[in-house]
């Protein structure tokens, strides 16, 4: 132990308010250490991301054509109420991405936590994380019931929006809470109105068969943007090792 430590532990045992100010510092650096609100961030930022592909209209519809009617009865079509992507161009093709890439982020998520409380000591979400996010998605199931369009391209990121927002409300941490604001804002946006509008307003052009890709791109972005401010953050404030 140096002479500043025994300075220290000498006044931390003269003055009690000294010491519940080091108690705090304390679990301050533990916080620290044990936020990791990132991953989730990231992980479904790029879940988001690599969907694109199988939201675009490869096809090329001869003079007259028109688009299928609604889902039938095999499980590929159950799933694409599940996750709204029958009006879709690759309705079946969308809904069996979401479903295994939802769950593999899920469990990716439950992984990196793992690793993370194993090398820093503190306990993460691992299996809160993965319940919540499951629940989240059963929660979906339900409002195929409902006949008006409330979800335009997929459910998805609702599911990951209702996450997010229990994550923040289980975290406490304020940066988290605004991002979620923000993101859940972002969600409703996607989930009511055609983006594509917004890009054709702003002299964007969008190629036909990638309608859809701007309600993902959006949300993709605001994801990926805060995992990464949010990872750099977690870097400049947590503890160096002495």
């Amino acid at each position: 132990m140096t002479d500043g430590d025994m300075a220290r532990e000498d006044g931390i045992r003269a003055d009690p308010g000294a010491a519940l100010d080091q108690v705090g510092r304390w679990q301050g650096d533990v916080r620290a250490r044990g936020r990791a609100w990132w991953i989730p961030l990231v992980v479904f930022g790029a879940v988001v991301a690599l969907a694109v592909p199988a939201h675009v209209d490869y096809s090329d519809p001869a003079p007259g054509s028109t688009e299928s009617g609604g889902p039938d009865g095999s499980i590929g079509g159950v799933l694409t109420l599940v996750w709204r992507t029958y009006l879709t161009p690759n309705p079946e093709v969308a809904a069996v991405y979401w479903t295994v890439a939802m769950v593999a982020g899920f469990v990716v998520t439950g992984v990196l936590y793992r690793r993370r409380s194993a090398a820093t000591g503190v306990q993460g979400p691992v299996g809160w994380f993965v319940r919540t996010g499951l629940w989240a998605t059963a929660a979906m199931v339900p409002l195929v019931l409902v006949p008006v369009p409330l979800f335009r391209t997929t459910t998805a990121v609702a599911v990951i929006a209702i996450l997010l927002i229990a994550l923040a409300v289980k975290e406490k941490d304020r940066a988290l809470t605004v991002f979620v604001v923000l993101f859940a804002a972002v969600a409703l946006l996607v989930n009511t109105y055609n983006t594509e509008n917004l890009l054709y307003r702003l002299g964007v052009p969008v190629g036909r068969g990638w309608g859809d890709v701007p309600n993902l791109v959006l949300p993709a972005l605001v994801l990926l943007g805060g995992g990464l401010l949010a990872w750099i953050r977690q870097r400049s404030t947590s503890p160096r090792p002495r």
